[in-house]
């Protein structure tokens, strides 16, 4: 493997660590990658959101503009961090930022103890306003927020838009991405349970798990409960049952000719791909975007199309294409982040609810949109609005709720859930003792929540906690890192026999 197609693997690596909730495992793997590619503005991008002070991403941040001067997320964000931006087309000529050292360096360790020394000035001169000229302490103007109606930023002079409707059952406003706040978790009621429920070993599970020195995660099919364990495959990410359960979509990496003049030089990209559960050797590619990102693919409620995410055109997207490879459609063509897609399974839906920093540049927040017509642009409604991020949807069986993940509560990321049209969000993972909670999803009965997450040791391995956060179930116990667990949605053909309509 060649050094440059090692570093492209890295930086997909740090890219999910961040993308999954585990920033200080991102943060390592990102600073590997600028430490070896010092220009490299992507990482720098992401290590800026892997860092716990203002200056250390403000100083990350400062090398992205260093590199590229245009970079329009850079720009936003140093804005809202008070850094410096300049001029577009104008090369910035700050002192380079090194990683992996608090204030980065002497210079802007000097520079905070200036600003804090002047901040305590203007307080101390605030303080005595009153005294000094009998009048109120003036309020600070506020920035007005970037919003996105459309795909095309609002530049500040320009006529606002229209605000996307928020929907959702919190009204706190956008923090900046230091914010630590301190929430206390609503309750809300218990759903009513089915009358006969389904044993956990009448279902079946798969589970990407990636074993300790082992460069690719492998896929094992389980019983509901975590009982008869079996190997499938190696080298298998991001899958996703499609409607009958007969089929899978995965993201696995394929190789391409790095240079058309040196028949030795490849790199591996990764890539989606469409295979059925009962002949994954039959494997087949239906994208070729020869990319940094692909990820996150899901299934349409009959089957034959999948949104999933890619940088091809340089910042995150949802894009859409048909499980035959055909009619690959670019949704949300924009400057921001916009990830983590969950399609409806109402018949008929074109309903995608998806994370996006379109409003709150540093943190996502969930969004859903119906799929335009070819040329139209989406329009957006807003899901959450809360501290730090929202990320990670998946919806329910019947499309009733949705689980997602959020850092909202005191930093640690957290499985939520809510209804469809955003109302009602409850914590789930309540008392985790800081654990990092990830990649939710429903049991077919919807009885349970399904997550990942380290909360009894370092090891990340499956659990199942009912919506209300009552009940929590230790499904694996191995020696290895579960990435991710999905229920095979066929079972629900035997809960409506037991059930009825």
């Amino acid at each position: 493997m060649s050094q440059n197609d090692e570093q492209r693997r890295t930086l997909r690596a740090g890219i999910e660590a961040v993308r999954s909730g585990d920033r200080s495992g991102g943060r390592r793997l990102l600073e590997s990658v600028v430490r070896a590619e010092p220009d490299n503005e992507v990482a720098w991008i992401w290590l800026a959101s892997c860092m716990t002070t203002a200056a250390d991403r403000r100083a990350c941040l400062q090398r992205v503009l260093q590199i590229n001067p245009n970079n329009e997320r850079a720009r936003e964000a140093m804005k809202k961090l008070g850094g410096t931006v300049p001029a577009v087309g104008q090369q910035l000529t700050a002192p380079t930022a090194q990683p992996g050292r608090s204030g980065f360096d002497v210079l802007n360790l000097l520079l905070i103890i200036v600003g804090a020394l002047a901040v305590f000035a203007l307080l101390l001169l605030f303080s005595q306003f009153d005294t000094l000229f009998g009048g109120p302490t003036p309020t600070p103007t506020i920035p007005a927020a970037v919003i996105r109606g459309t795909n095309t930023p609002v530049p500040p002079s320009a006529t606002p838009r229209t605000p996307i409707p928020f929907t959702g059952g919190s009204g706190a406003p956008t923090l900046p991405p230091t914010f630590t706040p301190t929430h206390t978790p609503t309750p809300t009621g218990t759903p009513t349970p089915s009358a006969t429920p389904i044993p956990l070993t009448d279902f079946e599970l798969l589970i990407v798990r990636l074993d300790e020195g082992q460069p690719l995660p492998d896929l094992y099919r389980l019983n509901g409960d975590g009982s008869s364990e079996t190997l499938l495959g190696n080298d298998f990410r991001d899958v996703a049952f499609d409607p009958s359960g007969r089929r899978i979509a995965f993201v696995r990496d394929v190789r391409y000719d790095a240079d058309e003049e040196n028949d030795d030089a490849s790199i591996s990209l990764p890539e989606l791909f469409v295979a059925d559960i009962d002949d994954l050797d039959r494997a087949r590619s239906i994208t070729e975007m020869r990319t940094d990102i692909v990820s996150g693919p899901v299934w349409s409620p009959d089957g034959e199309m999948l949104a999933f995410v890619s940088d091809a055109r340089g910042s995150e997207d949802v894009w859409i294409v048909s499980s035959s490879g055909q009619d690959l459609r670019n949704l949300t063509a924009s400057e921001f982040t916009d990830r983590d897609p969950a399609w409806s399974p109402i018949p008929g839906s074109r309903e995608i609810v998806f994370a996006s920093d379109m409003n709150s540049l540093g943190s996502t927040e969930l969004y859903r949109m119906e799929i335009p017509e070819p040329g139209e642009v989406p329009d957006y409604i807003r899901l959450t609005n809360d501290n730090n991020s929202s990320y990670a949807p998946a919806f329910s069986f019947d499309g009733s709720r949705i689980t997602f993940v959020s850092d909202r509560s005191g930093g640690d990321s957290d499985v939520y859930v809510m209804n469809a049209d955003g109302t009602g969000q409850t914590i789930v993972t309540v008392d985790d003792g800081g654990a990092e909670d990830r990649s939710p999803s429903f049991t077919p009965d919807g009885r349970y929540v399904v997550f990942i997450s380290n909360r009894q040791d370092d090891r990340f391995q499956t659990y199942l906690a009912a919506p209300d956060g009552s009940v929590l179930i230790r499904v694996t116990n191995h020696d290895h890192d579960d990435l991710s667990a999905r229920y095979r949605p066929e079972a629900l053909l035997r809960l409506q026999q037991e059930i009825g309509p």
